[in-house]
């Protein structure tokens, strides 16, 4: 038995890896929708179909806290931006009417390609006042290739490359859907097909979005995505580094139910060490997607260290919990379904955690902290520590003749409610600065069980 249970410690610790992955829970779906449309006389059709559509998806989004702005260009971009971020920004607005009525309504020019689509992008990221708890998603119409700084056309203006766009877009957490003519009218004095194409697909693939093509029924796919945006539940993954060095993380999500995120790459840039440092993306779960899991694949220090983690997020949404810590040792357990914490997740804490091994009869120190088990941790000072993610499902832990120290769930819910077979002696006991009985298991504490047999300790 003792066997298993060092076997058990070491699987519990390889969950934790250099990089651990928390969910928290946004409590409502914010979006803010902003339109970057090419208004040159051949984009007249293709906006008269916008004016159309947004109605419609005003009244599929009804559900969701909508904020909606435009960004208007042809040869440059309209309205007075000087590619200073200091300038008074573009205001997001919450009534749909108002952002329809400031659609534009005709078309300018043309016959001159190409397009400042790269500089129009640069405005919507930096001038567009968006919040900062909403999904940022920018829908691009188009139908002509874009110039770069380093084109040689008589009427390009662009002050950017390509890589430099994409770079901002990926800074300002926006997920972006080329909606693209394919193929695009072309201008000889920039590079040929299929330059331009390549690299929407690239930038949406990146940010998380779709491409979709100008000529096909973009208006079903966008339908689709509005209605799962709708349906779905918002929630942010946070990305911290336990080493002791900062490391450059790139994350991929493999696999998503829900909106169109598949096979989407995340540049985390370099992340400080010690958990200290967090980076953050948004992302949105379909609640009746048939797949409840997905897989966050690491590159870190490009592949000098290589990690999947499992992150599991189900239509019951996400869970919210908060530990209290005193000055002192506190007796605490994981109130979420994470994998593993890091002790420095809780910036109070001096020294690792300590769990006790029943059938060592001693404490051993651990710098996690995993479900299912009760841990002592030495706090500096009072903090109210947040935890978010799915409710904890299914764990459990088998018990021992002797005591051991245990972990809640994510509700609150009476020992015996917890225990399966043994022949346990109660009560259990709580420690709020001395040892009292415990007649309820609550989220995020540690109990003391003592057991005159072996028995399973589960949340129910």
């Amino acid at each position: 038995m003792r066997n298993a249970l060092i076997t058990l410690l070491v699987a519990v610790a390889a969950l934790a890896g250099p990089m651990d992955i928390f969910v928290d829970c946004e409590g409502g779906n914010r979006v803010d929708l902003v339109f970057v449309i090419d208004t040159s006389g051949s984009m007249c059709s293709t906006i008269s179909a916008i004016r159309s559509f947004t109605g419609v998806l005003d009244s599929i989004l009804s559900e969701c806290d909508v904020r909606w702005g435009i960004v208007a260009f042809v040869d440059s971009v309209m309205g007075s931006h000087d590619f200073d971020t200091t300038t008074p920004g573009i205001d997001l607005t919450d009534d749909y009417y108002s952002f329809r009525d400031d659609l534009p309504w005709g078309t300018t020019g043309g016959s001159d390609t190409p397009d400042e689509d790269l500089d129009a992008l640069w405005v919507a990221a930096h001038c567009i006042n968006w919040r900062p708890d909403a999904l940022h998603i920018t829908f691009l119409f188009t139908d002509a290739v874009f110039c770069e700084i380093s084109d040689h056309c008589f009427n390009c203006h662009s002050n950017l490359t390509k890589e430099e766009c994409l770079d901002t877009l990926m800074n300002h957490d926006i997920i972006l859907y080329p909606i693209v003519r394919d193929p695009l009218y072309y201008s000889g004095c920039v590079p040929a097909p299929p330059y331009h194409i390549d690299f929407w697909r690239l930038a949406a693939d990146t940010t998380g979005g779709a491409f979709w093509n100008l000529l096909d029924d973009w208006q079903d796919s966008l339908r689709m995505l509005a209605s799962s945006i709708n349906s779905g539940s918002m929630s942010e993954i946070a990305v911290r580094n336990n080493l002791a060095s900062p490391v450059d993380a790139v994350l991929k999500l493999e696999s998503i139910g829900g909106v169109e995120f598949h096979d989407s790459l995340f540049d985390l840039g370099t992340i400080a060490a010690g958990g200290l440092d967090t980076a953050w993306f948004h992302l949105t779960i379909d609640d009746t997607a048939t797949m409840s899991a997905f897989h966050v694949i690491g590159d870190f220090d490009d592949g000098a260290y290589v990690e999947t983690l499992l992150v599991t997020l189900d239509s019951s949404g996400c869970h919210e919990a908060v530990i209290e810590l005193v000055p002192g040792w506190n007796l605490v357990s994981l109130p979420s379904g994470i994998p593993s914490v890091p002790v420095s997740y809780f910036e109070t804490a001096i020294g690792d955690a300590y769990l006790y091994v029943t059938l060592l009869a001693d404490y051993e120190s651990s710098d996690i902290l995993a479900p299912a088990l009760g841990y002592w941790i030495l706090s500096l000072d009072s903090a109210r520590v947040m935890f978010g993610g799915v409710p904890i499902d299914g764990y459990f832990m088998p018990t021992f003749r002797g005591w051991n120290l245990l972990g809640g769930g994510s509700v609150p819910f009476s020992p015996s409610e917890g225990l399966t077979g043994g022949a346990p002696i109660w009560p259990m006991f709580e420690y709020r600065g001395a040892y009292y009985p415990a007649a309820e298991i609550e989220v995020g504490a540690g109990y003391w069980l003592l057991d005159n047999s072996t028995g399973r300790w589960e949340a129910p």
